[in-house]
């Protein structure tokens, strides 16, 4: 099967991020032949209890949203856990979105099917430990904004397994006791000092060429292969000041009011399949038009598409209200 246009997909991951809360993915079509075919996509986290499920349908690249003759039903370990139903405020241009709410833990067989017969099941992988995150601030005397906090997550492998990761970051945002939507405050990491997550190519080859230094790994991704089954320290920094935007609200219009709230920076690691990591790999690859056609793998019977669900462990660190920057524009 052959890649052959790009659409996108949204997901709850924490986030796979794509794999995080309000990550976007690219999916990619796939050439087909013969009858009418329907596609289902759906990654989805068991730290949330609220999944979403794709359905769209076509021939060759042409996909147009999907609307199944009845609701998609959720199974855990065989039994009805939960219906899917359309939500048209989380549809796509070419996805039709079910939403269900649900509750995973590791071990788990989770099955999405619909009335037409299109199914996926999938296991729940054991998410990760993280054992403490030390945090370090540098602040930058010139540009406040571009001061990084440097974030040193301890993490705990999970035994007696081959295990695949992603690392992100996020931010909760509170008014008083209230929380604030976080769909918008992710973090961009800064990883020069993180081998595993290293974003760019390093050294000085003069056989380079300029695809080398582009961004890579922007999903994160790593495997446990050089500390399986033991701890690991990760280095990673992030500018803090760009997932603070729940300090502002609309004040007539503006946007320039500080609202003295609370802020949470959470660390999610979340524990992938081999599967999902060679999928979101394979999306990754799909980026770069230089690249030869991308086989993505797919688990859908009766139809095309591609089913996960990961496990995260967080850590969340309570940023002081000094940290907060003045009142500016944005």
């Amino acid at each position: 099967m052959e890649k052959i246009a790009s659409i996108f997909f949204c997901a709850a991951l924490a986030a796979v991020a794509a794999l995080s809360t309000g990550c976007e993915n690219t999916l990619e079509t796939i050439k087909v032949s013969g009858d009418d075919e329907i596609m289902m996509n759906a990654l989805m986290d068991a730290g949330e209890d609220f999944h979403i499920v794709y359905l769209s349908h076509g021939l060759g690249t042409e996909f147009r949203p999907y609307a199944s003759k009845g609701p998609v039903r959720c199974y855990v370990n065989g039994e009805l856990a939960a219906t899917a139903e359309p939500s048209p405020y989380y549809d796509l241009y070419f996805c039709k979105a079910y939403v269900f709410k649900a509750g995973f833990k590791a071990g788990d067989k989770v099955r999405l099917e619909t009335e037409e017969g299109v199914s996926a099941e999938v296991r729940v992988p054991q998410s990760p430990e993280i054992l403490g995150v030390d945090t370090t601030y540098f602040e930058n005397g010139e540009d406040r904004l571009r001061s990084i906090l440097s974030l040193r997550t301890r993490l705990q492998d999970v035994p007696d397994d081959e295990n695949y990761y992603s690392f992100n970051v996020r931010a909760e945002i509170y008014r008083g006791e209230s929380f604030r939507d976080t769909t918008r405050n992710r973090a961009a990491l800064y990883t020069d000092n993180e081998p595993l997550l290293k974003e760019y190519s390093s050294g000085k080859d003069d056989s380079k060429t300029f695809f080398d230094d582009y961004v890579k790994n922007k999903y994160h991704l790593f495997s446990d292969k050089s500390f399986a089954g033991k701890s690991y320290v990760m280095n990673v920094g992030i500018y803090p000041y760009d997932c603070l935007w729940g300090y502002y609200y609309e004040d007539k219009g503006n946007y320039t009011t500080y609202s003295k709230t609370g802020a949470c920076i959470i660390v999610q690691v979340s524990s992938l399949s081999a599967e999902t990591y060679r999928y979101i790999k394979a999306s990754e690859s799909s980026d770069f038009w230089h690249f030869e056609p991308v086989i993505f793998p797919q688990n859908v019977s009766g139809g095309l598409g591609f089913v996960s669900v990961a496990n995260s462990a967080v850590w969340k660190i309570r940023l002081p209200d000094k940290m907060a920057p003045d009142p500016f524009y944005y």
